[in-house]
């Protein structure tokens, strides 16, 4: 029989194989994951080229297996004309919001100025919050640097396209637009802190979610953005679309839009395989498309389980640790 010792030093041993196994398959799946966001970063532009609505949304979407969606994209193919695709990289609504509002300026000159003195007035607005002055200074004298270029006719469209898809530059535009999400809902936080779910403050929300570049822009920030720059920004993405009859938009609750729109893309042409990652919170499913990666994150491991069996026959789910 095994002394007491014997049995501690056993113990300790299969603890530690456990504990090394464990580190094992969180280095597979991160360099799986890794794998997966650098061939998005191959295959895909940060800003891609003006496409066609027919030809970037409409195809997409297959009339028989997605006739909803690919209705949806016709309604929308009745209001605009092109689209531009962005990289899902966490950064795509501030990437986006940022080239719709720049290519505007850059062909509608009369409301350049005004953008010019909004984005300068931000940074006092940012100092006077404590920001800190030289990060904040290098992406708001970028920002600056940019309008001052199109004003003195430095940029054809060519030229700030070509901006927009390099990381280096784009970037400090992009932070600049994170900053001033961040200064507009400090600056009204009595409005916007009930809203901050998870027990944290609004300050925790901010440092969290909005500063930190490659973190989703969630529905808080859309609105904060929006008044940051007071624009309005029609936001049309089609899991938000059930109906549309004039101005009239009738949505549904968050999660079921999200998981009705995995779904959707899962049975896609061009959806290759789906990762499904069960962690002690949640499970998290990708699934893989030719240009992009659509994430789906489940708390209900009920609900997670049924969408797993709703997965198309013949797709490829790989189970990741």
């Amino acid at each position: 029989m095994a002394s007491e010792e014997e049995q501690q030093k056993a113990d300790q041993t299969l603890a530690q194989q456990l504990a090394e196994s464990e580190q094992a398959m969180y280095e597979q799946s991160q360099q799986q994951i890794q794998e997966i966001e650098d061939e998005v970063r191959q295959t895909q532009a940060l800003v891609g080229g003006k496409e066609t609505i027919e030809a970037g949304l409409i195809s997409a979407y297959d009339q028989a297996t997605s006739p909803e969606y690919y209705q949806k994209a016709l309604e929308l193919s009745n209001r605009y004309s092109h689209i531009r695709k962005i990289r899902g990289d966490g950064n795509c609504f501030y990437r986006a919001t940022l080239t719709a509002v720049i290519e505007r300026v850059l062909h509608n000159r009369d409301e350049l100025e005004p953008l010019n003195v909004l984005c300068k007035g931000w940074r006092k607005r940012l100092m006077d919050q404590n920001f800190p002055e030289l990060t904040t200074g290098d992406f708001c004298d970028a920002m600056e640097t940019l309008l001052e270029s199109i004003k003195e006719n430095l940029k054809t469209n060519e030229v700030l396209m070509d901006d927009l898809n390099q990381d280096g530059i784009a970037n400090y535009y992009v932070a600049f637009l994170r900053l001033i999400t961040s200064g507009y809902l400090r600056e009204n936080e009595a409005e916007y802190a009930g809203f901050i779910e998870g027990g944290r403050t609004l300050d925790q929300y901010c440092i969290d979610e909005i500063e930190p570049m490659w973190k989703d822009c969630d529905h808080l920030s859309i609105i904060a953005l929006v008044n940051a720059l007071i624009l309005f920004i029609n936001k049309n993405s089609v899991k938000n679309i059930t109906e549309i009859s004039g101005t009239t938009i009738t949505k549904m609750p968050r999660e079921i839009k999200e998981v009705k729109e995995f779904l959707v893309v899962s049975r896609r042409k061009d959806a290759k395989y789906v990762l499904v990652k069960t962690n002690p919170q949640n499970v998290k499913f990708k699934v893989r498309c030719s240009k992009y990666l659509y994430t789906l994150v489940l708390a209900d491991k009920e609900k997670a389980s049924k969408v797993k069996s709703s997965l198309p026959n013949g797709l490829t789910v790989k189970e990741i640790k």
